[in-house]
């Protein structure tokens, strides 16, 4: 199954599900490497799967570096009417 990529929401090609696992990991770790430095009210998002609503297959992923506060988060995602899924890392709550 090849997958659309995008990145900053900029088309790279078409990828296998195995060129897209790695990327994600390697994004995944690159957002994880910040999250301290984040803000208690901010949330970076890294990836964003959008799949077929009447199969869920993975239509397209887009590797993205999105930083912004936890409204403006929540903002985002309730946008668009397309199925996706958003991964995140946010910033430590105060102790």
């Amino acid at each position: 199954m090849d997958i659309d990529v995008y990145v900053d929401f900029v088309y790279n090609g078409f990828f296998t599900l195995d060129n897209v696992e790695e990327r994600f990991l390697e994004q995944q770790e690159a957002a994880e490497a910040v999250a301290d430095e984040l803000d208690a009210d901010e949330v970076l998002i890294y990836a964003i799967y959008t799949y077929a609503q009447d199969s869920e297959r993975i239509l397209s992923v887009n590797f993205v570096t999105l930083l912004m506060s936890r409204e403006e988060y929540i903002d985002y995602c309730r946008s668009g009417d397309s199925y996706r899924r958003f991964f995140f890392v946010k910033g430590k709550q105060n102790e």
